[in-house]
């Protein structure tokens, strides 16, 4: 084999790389690298026990991926999401770092619009409210209101953040 491998080396050691050359050719042409951006909605996650995330900024941000132009047709871009962690997360502004998550296979993420985004937490209350029915306008004519409007159930309770509540 040796020897055979010896007898026109020069010859052969070319032939590799020009098949080599061509299938770089055919693989770019057919199915070259393109790069597309996708604007997505932030999600939070492992917001900490208590606290509710009541104001996102901004609350929608760009995405630009890279891949086969194959690979962006076929992916399913649905699943592509922003994260902000909150582990860390203290009532009030919390400066966020961004995470991409839901990349398809074969697709890399090039860049996000800005790296972070600030999330208001805020503590989640309950409270219970009496249920006060408001009578608008009148009995049609020839008609009256024979009683008092009960409500039922006379309590609800609302659950939310603090500051809505006080609102």
């Amino acid at each position: 084999i040796y020897n055979s491998l010896r007898h026109e080396f020069g010859l052969k050691l070319l032939s590799v790389l020009a098949a080599v050359g061509l299938w770089f050719y055919v693989i770019n042409a057919e199915d070259p690298i393109r790069s597309d951006s996708y604007q997505r909605a932030i999600y939070t996650t492992n917001v900490p026990q208590g606290l509710e995330a009541v104001k996102i900024r901004p609350e929608r941000m760009g995405v630009r991926v890279r891949g086969r132009l194959s690979s962006l047709e076929s992916s399913r871009f649905s699943n592509l999401r922003l994260v902000a962690d909150l582990s860390d997360g203290k009532p009030g502004r919390n400066q966020v770092v961004l995470r991409v998550i839901g990349v398809p296979e074969r697709v890399t993420v090039m860049s996000i619009e800005r790296p972070t985004a600030q999330v208001w937490l805020d503590h989640r209350v309950a409270e219970s409210y009496r249920v006060v029915p408001i009578v608008e306008g009148q009995a049609a004519e020839g008609s009256e209101l024979l009683g008092t409007v009960g409500v039922e159930p006379e309590r609800v309770k609302v659950t939310g953040p603090a500051g809505a509540l006080e609102r």
